[in-house]
């Protein structure tokens, strides 16, 4: 995603900020491993300070992981394990809360 970096956060063109660890200033890209990304059902609550929101619009089962495409203010792609998809009885389309915390998120200067 490319943002605007300002000192511990990224703000994206569409509006939303990412709290991201190591942004300085000017403009960059941030990544987020889909592995880092966790999701819910419900708001979850702890130390991430990136929660938002979200629908998931696409659904890969390969092998032993699950790519999940959320859709929603930031869009992200996360990896579960089948077991988890189960646990949260996600189907395309169903509602979802995706958390990351600041320092799984890389930046990179443009």
């Amino acid at each position: 995603m490319k943002g605007q970096a300002d000192r511990g956060f990224v703000r994206m063109p569409a509006g939303p900020v990412i709290a991201a660890t190591g942004a300085e200033t000017g403009d960059v890209f941030a990544v987020i491993h889909p592995r880092a990304v966790a999701l819910y059902r419900s708001r979850p609550e702890g130390s991430p300070r990136n929660v938002w929101p979200g629908r998931a619009s696409g659904i890969e089962v390969t092998g032993d992981r699950v790519r999940i495409r959320i859709d929603g203010e930031v869009g992200v792609v996360a990896e579960v394990t089948p077991a988890a998809l189960k646990d949260l009885n996600l189907g395309q389309g169903g509602e979802v809360w995706l958390s990351f915390k600041a320092t799984d998120v890389g930046v990179y200067p443009v």
